[in-house]
């Protein structure tokens, strides 16, 4: 099974040697477990970036994902299933290059107008959660 995201991919790390005549380095992050994902163009690339004087940089773009899940419906219909969206780098391992949450910014709901729902599907009893690491 699949399902699919639309997000804003923010992306801050430290460089303290950025020039604006040289290339800034860049992680080269990618969604491992995505079977598909496209950044948007509309109207124009939907992207921008912050260069702060400490060296920050600020990174941050639309994506839309479909993400695999596998599913285990063993305990169905009393199943719970978790998805994970899986971010790694190509090039550099766990130990060159670490990848965290940003722990600083305080994670808020959605107000529930900004949830879509497909009022034919009746799924009583299941539930969805946010888990940030």
């Amino acid at each position: 099974m699949d399902f699919s995201l639309d997000i804003y991919f923010q992306e801050k790390w430290v460089d303290e040697r950025p020039n604006l005549f040289n290339l800034i380095w860049h992680p080269d992050l990618y969604f491992a477990n995505a079977r598909t994902a496209e950044f948007h163009h509309v109207t124009s690339p939907n992207f921008l970036v912050w260069i702060y004087p400490n060296g920050t940089i600020w990174y941050d773009c639309r994506v839309s994902l479909t993400v695999i899940c596998m599913l285990n419906l063993a305990r169905y219909p009393l199943d719970s299933q978790s998805c994970t969206l899986r971010i790694l780098s190509y090039a550099y391992d766990l130990e060159q290059l670490v990848i965290q949450w940003n722990v600083g910014v305080e994670h808020q709901d959605q107000p529930s107008e900004a949830i879509q729902t497909n009022p034919e599907i009746l799924m009583p009893g299941n539930f969805s959660q946010k888990t940030y690491v």
